[in-house]
């Protein structure tokens, strides 16, 4: 696994910034069964992410902003544990990223006092990320539940 720039109050931080790219690293672990937009397919890049973390998703990031950038933004919260930005395929950003942090009350407060500031010059806006929502898991149990209902109801 790559640990990234330690950036922040302490030199002996163990905050890990996720590369702009991941071509170079050893391969991860198997990864995360997802399902969204009708789709299904192994997401390997969760693996890099701590479990049962509270992760905010970042959006309208400054096309340079990186996750060194979000790792000092964000190293006030004692609980922070990875940043990551999302790159595409020619290794640009595309203006989103997310940070991970241990503790529900940091997450809650960083939400509150982050929303709006600016990161390389461009105001931020951080939401709860979703991505538990699109767990293969969560998405069948929905629709379990959907069936059920239908079904009772005569549907």
């Amino acid at each position: 696994s790559h640990i990234g720039p330690s950036v922040g109050p302490s030199s002996s931080s163990s905050v890990r910034s996720a590369p702009p790219s991941s071509s170079s690293l050893p391969p991860q672990k198997s990864g995360i069964v997802r399902n969204a937009a009708g789709k299904t397919w192994v997401d390997k890049s969760l693996s890099e992410f701590p479990e049962n973390d509270y992760r905010l998703f970042i959006g309208d990031l400054s096309r340079d902003a990186t996750a060194a950038d979000l790792t000092m933004f964000f190293s006030k919260y004692q609980s922070l544990a990875f940043t990551k930005v999302v790159y595409d395929k020619a290794h640009k950003s595309k203006g989103f990223g997310f940070v991970s942090l241990l503790s529900f009350t940091d997450a809650a407060l960083a939400m509150r006092e982050m929303q709006g500031k600016y990161i390389k010059g461009r105001p931020i806006k951080i939401k709860r990320s979703e991505w538990k929502d699109r767990d293969v898991g969560v998405v069948r149990k929905k629709e379990s539940k959907e069936k059920k209902r239908k079904k009772a109801m005569g549907l």
